[in-house]
């Protein structure tokens, strides 16, 4: 609703400038209504990428005046330059009144910017009332966790219920820390977090526990939840981090959710958008691929197997069939290589192109997939004999979004084979890229590429 309100913002201000300035009071008619309102259009739509990419729509931000002024201020006149350097660039610029851009970048400022100091005001009385909250897992049952959980039941403004405490020593622990259940271990928040009980989790381990402290948070890295890191509890190893506050404790942000609230909205949107356009449009290729299949080899013509998706969920994965029925492996424990005697004539030319993942559209519709994501590998998949989460730490992490069709490693040519350590590594530190530098602008942009990168047929066999 916020976002719609910043969009609402921008473009109401910026045709009632044109209205009241030109319009009205110039009484000037020689201007090209169109192309106003086309830039409008334009920054509303760019703004509203660079409000989101900016984070400033979690409640953590809306809550913080300070970082939403600023934030907002950054953005926003971000934007209004990209307008006028356009303009400049495209030799448009004496067609627009400079008079009507700032009054429309000013108004817009001036109630972009209260709009702030109010949405924040009513988040803090809305706590207050426990009319809204985050649902808080607390890792540590100790002095620093039960400070933290004082501190939140102090000021109910900060919106936040801690649901309860996880700890390995619960043996050794107390049933309830200030009023607060002990649930289980590390391993039970786990499985908590998988099944969208926790908004939140609050490391409150002691300094002594760095390594747990190291291992733990590496493992909720690959969730889709928010991780902080009490900075009592914090060494070295951890530097670096950005900092939030919690009921005035500092903590490190180990980790956010990569897309949530309307960043997920428009992905899903634009998910469902072009992949029925591309299968509309696709629809006698597929029909003939199909056919070709079945005059090509004996068996079915789509090939599924088990896959890895969102929040480690499994998911059957679709595709046009290019082994031969009888050798194809379902386990995928020997992968594909350059001449396999296992993958057909055509199943090779489909392969090349990537024309076999065309299926995977319907995945896309599904809500399984996105046309844009890391791959999803095969369940025992391996390079020099080490699956993949053995080979790589940091391979789990590619799982806190939905897979993809193709993604950011494909059109950098990590596309293909996977037999070495490297080449998983490569195809990890690119899928994390992605991750961390997600939009919508990236996600077209690896689609253009992708049409562009398959056209050569390298790697792919």
């Amino acid at each position: 609703m916020i976002a719609v309100m910043d969009a609402l913002i921008i473009a109401l201000v910026g045709m009632a400038s044109y209205e009241i300035y030109l319009e009205w009071l110039m009484g000037e008619k020689s201007h090209d209504t169109v192309a106003y309102f086309s830039a409008i259009a334009i920054s509303v739509i760019i703004a509203s990428q660079r409000f989101a990419v900016a984070r400033l729509y979690t409640l953590e931000a809306l809550r913080n005046v300070k970082f939403q002024v600023k934030r907002t201020l950054v953005a926003w006149t971000g934007v209004v330059v990209l307008l006028v350097v356009a303009a400049f660039l495209l030799k448009v610029s004496e067609d627009f009144s400079r008079i009507w851009l700032l009054v429309w970048y000013l108004g817009s400022t001036a109630l972009l910017v209260a709009s702030r100091f109010v949405i924040s005001h009513r988040l803090k009385r809305w706590a207050d009332q426990g009319r809204y909250f985050r649902a808080v897992a607390i890792v540590g049952a100790g002095p620093l966790g039960q400070r933290f959980v004082e501190a939140i039941q102090a000021d109910r403004s900060l919106g936040l219920h801690v649901v309860g405490f996880f700890d390995d020593r619960r043996s050794r622990v107390p049933s309830t820390v200030a009023g607060v259940p002990v649930i289980g271990s590390t391993a039970d928040l786990i499985n908590h977090v998988r099944y969208g009980e926790i908004d939140l989790v609050i490391i409150a381990m002691p300094l002594s526990a760095e390594d747990r402290v190291l291992q733990f948070a590496q493992q909720l890295r690959s969730l889709p939840v928010d991780v902080r890191l009490l900075s009592d509890a914090v060494g070295f190893n951890l530097a670096n981090r950005p900092v939030s506050y919690w009921a005035g404790i500092p903590a490190l942000n180990i980790a956010d959710k990569p897309m949530s609230g309307w960043n997920s909205l428009f992905k899903r949107l634009s998910d469902l958008v072009l992949a029925s356009i591309a299968l509309v449009l696709l629809a006698p290729l597929l029909a003939l691929v199909a056919l070709l299949i079945k005059l090509d080899s004996p068996g079915p013509v789509l090939f599924r197997q088990k896959r890895h998706g969102f929040n480690h969920n499994l998911f059957d994965i679709y595709k046009f069939r290019t082994m031969r029925a009888n050798a194809t492996d379902h386990a995928a424990e020997k992968l594909v290589t350059k001449d396999d005697d296992r993958v057909t004539r055509l199943g090779r030319f489909l392969r090349r192109t990537s024309i076999d993942e065309l299926p995977q559209l319907w995945n896309v519709l599904k809500g399984d997939m996105s046309l844009v994501g890391p791959r999803p590998h095969a369940l025992s998949a391996k390079a020099e004999n080490q699956l993949y989460d053995e080979a790589v730490a940091e391979y789990a992490e590619r799982h806190r979004v939905k897979p993809g069709i193709t993604g950011w490693a494909q059109v950098n040519g990590w596309r293909g084979e996977t037999d070495t350590v490297e080449k998983i590594q490569k195809r990890v530190e690119h899928d994390l890229y992605y991750i961390e530098h997600w939009s919508l602008w990236l996600d077209g942009w690896i689609l253009i590429l992708t049409v562009i990168k398959i056209t050569t047929g390298k790697n792919a066999y």
